[in-house]
Parts: C-alpha cells; sequence; structure tokens
C-alpha cells in the first residue's frame, strides 16, 4: 500500500526518491545497514502513514444486545466484543 501511496502522489515519491539518493548515493548494490534505514526519515514516516490509512488488520467494538450461547459459556447481554478482520488487498 506504500508503493500504491507513493505512485499516487508523484510530489511525495520525488521526496523519498531524493532521500534514497542521498543516502546511497550511486551504489545501489551494497546491503542496507541499519544506520540507513535512520536515515531514511522520510520513507519511514511514508510507510507509517500507509498503514495507518491502511491496516492490516481492523478492530470492530461491538456490544452484544442479548445474551449470546457460542457454546460454552455465553456472552451476556451487553458485553462488548473486539472482532478483528483482516483486510484483504
Amino acid at each position: 500500500m506504500t508503493l500504491f501511496c507513493l505512485a499516487a502522489n508523484p510530489d511525495h515519491q520525488e521526496i523519498v526518491h531524493e532521500e534514497l539518493n542521498r543516502v546511497f548515493g550511486d551504489d545501489r548494490t551494497r546491503d542496507v545497514t541499519f544506520d540507513d534505514l535512520n536515515e531514511l526519515k522520510y520513507l519511514d514516516m511514508c510507510v507509517k502513514e500507509a498503514l495507518r490509512i491502511f491496516p492490516p488488520i481492523a478492530q470492530i467494538l461491538r456490544h452484544t444486545t442479548r445474551d449470546v450461547k457460542l457454546g460454552q459459556p455465553k456472552v451476556p447481554k451487553k458485553q462488548s466484543i473486539f472482532q478483528l478482520t483482516h483486510r484483504n488487498v
């Protein structure tokens, strides 16, 4: 999703491209180090923003309106239940 977001926003894509050029220069075959990752601050922000907009797992809070039997034990009325859903892209 990060790549999709960058493709849809060429101005931000250009900033990431410039940042990658600044950190890696002409040597595009070397291994990435932790120091390199610490320097890629704008890319890090882009990845985090894409995860915020398109979370891989969504949480949905539901409340029971009546007692529900799901086997053992029974879920009482007015109980809060979290439903986790996986996002298929």
